[in-house]
């Protein structure tokens, strides 16, 4: 049977929609356009969580180097241990610069044995026994005692030591000047023969 009804193509209720390229592409474009940003933040995010983590990430201040000045010790009592170490309270000082003779050690004077070291102990006794005496530590050595200049009464104790031929300059600590006038002058040990303390070390404490 032949259909004649009537269709007018302008008709909202009879007509069919018409199918557009160009909006579906535009659409499409979009949705790609909305992915592609949602995309973006996610990589944004990830790529800021793993940076944050990173060492280079968090800069740090830099920290100052400790230096280590010398300070003034204690003003308390000193006692002279041998001839060229200190004792205050429960702390050992050993003054730097100078090498006297050990306490066991014995030196020669016109061929005539006297005790060196015991000498050296008795005068480092009297400087700091009755004087007001200060220090500056400068750090410490391989038995855990303090390097320290000290004065007694305003007067370098090292200088002093060395200066009456009790005490040796050692490893150039300063007192070059002092030595060589107690050598020319032939002062305390400087007046015969001697063995050198940091020698008189090595020897085996049964041969001292």
């Amino acid at each position: 049977m032949v259909d004649f009804s009537f269709h007018r193509p302008d008709d909202p209720w009879n007509s069919k929609p018409r199918w557009s390229l160009r909006a579906e592409l535009r659409t499409l474009g979009r949705s790609i356009g909305f992915l592609a940003l949602v995309a973006f933040i996610a990589v944004a995010a990830i790529s800021y969580d793993r940076w944050s983590d990173s060492p280079v990430a968090v800069q740090e201040k830099p920290t100052t180097p400790h230096v280590v000045r010398p300070s003034p010790a204690s003003a308390a009592r000193f006692s002279a241990v041998d001839g060229d170490s200190l004792r205050s309270g429960n702390q050992d000082f050993r003054l730097l610069g100078i090498d006297a003779p050990e306490l066991s050690q014995r030196c020669s004077k016109n061929g005539k044995e006297w005790a060196c070291g015991r000498a050296a102990h008795q005068r480092l006794k009297q400087l700091v026994g009755q004087n007001d005496v200060r220090c500056e530590a400068q750090g410490r050595d391989r038995y855990g005692r303090t390097l320290a200049r000290c004065s007694a009464a305003g007067a370098d104790i090292g200088g002093t030591m060395v200066r009456e031929g009790l005490a040796l300059d050692f490893m150039q600590g300063g007192y070059e000047r002092q030595e060589r006038d107690a050598r020319i002058a032939r002062r305390g040990i400087w007046a015969g023969e001697f063995e050198l303390p940091q020698d008189h070390r090595r020897q085996p404490r049964a041969q001292r």
